[in-house]
């Protein structure tokens, strides 16, 4: 009767340390995840700001050319309002590994898993008003070539001809 209290006490134990060392590795495996998705976020964050840089460029060269590009621009006021929200949403997002530590993870991670949803949708607006400028500003460098190339087409001291672009 004792030994058997005896086994049931180490079994008890080894259930415990199995426990603790499941919950060990839940814990890190939670922690990369969240880091993880965190990353690739702010990646996806990172190259539609760089893409919004190069739009800006381009905007200021038609513009310079004399390209109306008012809808362009106004577009990309919207793009840089999503990117600040985009970026507020990302800074938003709770820390995994507090949740991991906490009594109650399963709620703290719903609550992190709700907010990388917002953060993809916030990116998924912000994708979608890029398509929409750079639509936009695909039409004003036509409008501009087809212009040129009907009414005002130049030439240089060489005689070549000079494309506007």
């Amino acid at each position: 009767s004792h030994e058997q209290m005896m086994q049931a006490a180490s079994r008890g134990e080894a259930r415990e340390e199995r426990r603790t060392a499941l919950s060990t590795r839940f814990q890190d495996r939670m922690t990369n995840l969240g880091q993880n998705v965190t990353k690739r976020l702010t990646a996806a964050l990172d190259r539609m700001e760089n893409i919004t840089k190069r739009i800006e460029t381009r905007v200021q060269k038609l513009k310079s050319q004399g390209v109306e590009t008012s809808t362009v621009e106004s577009k990309l006021t919207e793009v840089h309002a999503a990117l600040t929200k985009t970026k507020d949403a990302i800074a938003g997002i709770g820390s995994v590994q507090a949740a991991v530590g906490s009594d109650s993870p399963r709620v703290l991670f719903a609550t992190i898993r709700a907010q990388f949803n917002t953060v993809r949708a916030e990116l998924s607006n912000t994708h979608t008003l890029l398509r929409e400028t750079v639509t936009l500003l695909k039409g004003s460098g036509t409008l501009k070539k087809a212009e040129g190339d009907a009414t005002s087409t130049s030439t240089d001291t060489a005689g070549k001809k000079l494309e506007v672009q």
